[in-house]
């Protein structure tokens, strides 16, 4: 008898439930990175007015300043929410023009970041 790994096979109603509630039984790049339950504690809602949409150098432009936040940064477009500090979870969100997003800190002293962030999407990200 050989000692493997066991493989428990969920249906897709049980997955589609725990994605529901928020259990991830199935990483996904779409999904973006598993987060925690809240969606922080402050939050601004704003539309991609870029005619390009938010594209790689513009999700580039938006982690770098969201690195600069003590704690996590978010953004939400529909019911999926990804870290704002990784270039590739902005990217998974597929935002085209006039794609509205909420862009979220947890941590009160992040408000500044927040407000960086809101006025480079409403700028266009000056292009």
């Amino acid at each position: 008898m050989s000692r493997g790994v066991l493989r428990v096979r969920r249906s897709d109603n049980e997955m589609k439930r725990n994605a529901e509630i928020g259990l991830f039984t199935k990483p996904s790049i779409l999904q973006g990175k598993r987060m925690p339950p809240s969606d922080g504690t402050y939050s601004r809602h704003v539309t991609i007015v870029n005619v390009s949409g938010l594209h790689a150098r513009c999700a580039a432009s938006m982690a770098v300043l969201a690195r600069k936040a003590q704690g996590g940064v978010w953004i939400r477009k529909g019911r999926e929410r990804v870290d704002a500090k990784d270039v590739m979870d902005i990217l998974s969100l597929g935002c085209q023009k006039d794609s509205v997003v909420t862009l979220s800190v947890e941590n009160s002293g992040d408000m500044d970041i927040l407000n960086r962030l809101a006025a480079l999407v409403e700028d266009g990200f000056e292009e």
